[in-house]
């Protein structure tokens, strides 16, 4: 599902270390980027490293993140709205889903 054309997602991780790092998409093929590309970036992700790595988990959800400001994009709307589909979350999500829902209906 990635876009047709070159897009540059900068990740901005706040914390625990302040990173960053460059995903450069360009017709199907993924880069990664340890420095600027030079090129501005498309659309710039902020958020700590732990509310990724929840979301990514199955944890929390993109969309509730991003409500609730845990993460945080900027960009063209259209790119920002189709961003969280250009990625494959862990192999485990659904279960982690399933595992919340299981304990939030046992309380």
């Amino acid at each position: 599902r990635l876009p047709p054309g070159r897009v540059i997602v900068e990740f901005d991780h706040t914390e625990p270390i302040a990173v960053k790092v460059w995903l450069v998409l360009d017709r199907g093929e993924v880069s990664v980027c340890m420095q600027h590309p030079g090129t501005e970036p498309d659309l710039v992700v902020r958020s700590t490293t732990p509310a990724l790595a929840r979301v990514f988990s199955g944890a929390d959800r993109w969309s509730a993140s991003v409500a609730t400001g845990g993460i945080d994009v900027s960009g063209p709307p259209g790119l920002a709205r189709k961003l969280p589909t250009w990625f494959r979350w862990s192999p485990w999500a659904d279960d982690v889903r399933a595992r919340q829902r299981v304990s939030d209906v046992a309380g």
